[in-house]
C-alpha cells in the first residue's frame, strides 16, 4: 500500500508505458484487526489507526469490498486483464 501520494505518482510515472490497473481491497475493521493479531510484524491497533488515512479512500480502477478471504489470505490467479485506461 502506497499511502504517500508523491511516491504513488512516481511509481505510476515509471510504469506509465505499461498497462496498469490500481486495485483496492477493503475489509471491515474487525477483519483487519483479526489479521493484524495473527501477524508478528504488526503492532496492536495499527489497523484502527491506519484505516482513516486518505489513501484508503482514493479512487481505484478495480475495487473489492469486504472480500470473502480466508486466513492466511492468498491471491488466486485470474485470467482477467486490466485495461490500459482507468475504468
Amino acid at each position: 500500500m502506497l499511502r504517500d501520494e508523491v511516491e504513488l505518482q512516481a511509481c505510476l510515472d515509471v510504469l506509465s508505458a505499461r498497462p496498469l490497473c490500481l486495485v483496492g481491497i477493503q475489509a471491515p475493521l474487525a477483519r483487519l484487526e483479526q489479521r493484524e493479531s495473527l501477524r508478528d510484524d504488526c503492532a496492536a491497533r495499527m489497523a484502527r489507526e491506519q484505516l482513516p488515512h486518505p489513501a484508503f479512500a482514493r479512487s481505484y480502477d478495480l475495487a473489492d469490498i469486504h472480500p470473502p478471504m480466508t486466513l492466511p489470505f492468498q491471491l488466486q490467479p485470474t485470467s482477467h486483464q486490466c485495461p490500459a485506461e482507468p475504468l
